[in-house]
């Protein structure tokens, strides 16, 4: 694929130039190139290309996709930039505002055709570093009231992380979040 000029490598200078990244070509052609050579899902086939800062938090982002899917095969794992995709997701993330896209997760899982009838929508968060209180609080909220979700997974690279994002959880946002009160000790998970 290389060699054809269907992906191209990346020259980021990080985790001390140890690291290779590819990316497929932007162009459709490349695209419709790589589809056929490979049999993929022309949907598998992205076209994102994110920034240098977000390389290492990417590849977090495939590795646990993939894994959840794995996990729950019936399951839809999408990524954060595959929701522009789905008509039918600005009903459950209420997504309208320029403001609110700052404020999307990475994933999204995903269960339909639940006993009752209706899907489950989980979101999935991954955190490496420590955002500032007012950042999660604000996350928080919009999950918990601004959201048609219906619980969070935090993937936290630390400890320290997850007790944070807990102690705001259940300190702050649980007096605002009404909708999520008769279930609220399910809706965030670690």
């Amino acid at each position: 694929l290389y060699s054809r000029g269907l992906i191209t490598k990346r020259n980021d200078k990080i985790f001390g130039c140890s690291a290779v990244y590819y990316q497929t070509a932007r162009d459709r052609k490349s695209k419709e190139a790589i589809t056929a050579l490979t049999g993929f899902d022309p949907n598998l086939v992205e076209r994102s290309h994110p920034r240098h800062a977000e390389l290492k938090h990417w590849e977090e982002c495939a590795i646990v996709s993939e894994k959840i899917a794995q996990m729950y095969p019936d399951a839809i794992v999408m990524r954060e930039h595959e929701f522009k995709n789905h008509q039918y997701l600005e009903n459950i993330l209420l997504i309208n505002k320029k403001e609110d896209y700052e404020l999307r997760h990475d994933l999204l899982i995903t269960f339909p055709k639940m006993p009752k009838g209706e899907s489950v929508y989980i979101a999935v968060e991954i955190e490496r570093t420590i955002k500032t209180e007012a950042r999660i609080h604000t996350k928080l909220l919009k999950y918990s009231i601004g959201t048609r979700l219906d619980g969070v997974i935090y993937v936290c690279s630390k400890n320290e992380i997850a007790r944070k994002i807990e102690h705001i959880f259940r300190s702050k946002t649980l007096q605002r979040a009404l909708r999520i009160s008769h279930y609220s000790n399910l809706f965030l998970m670690f």
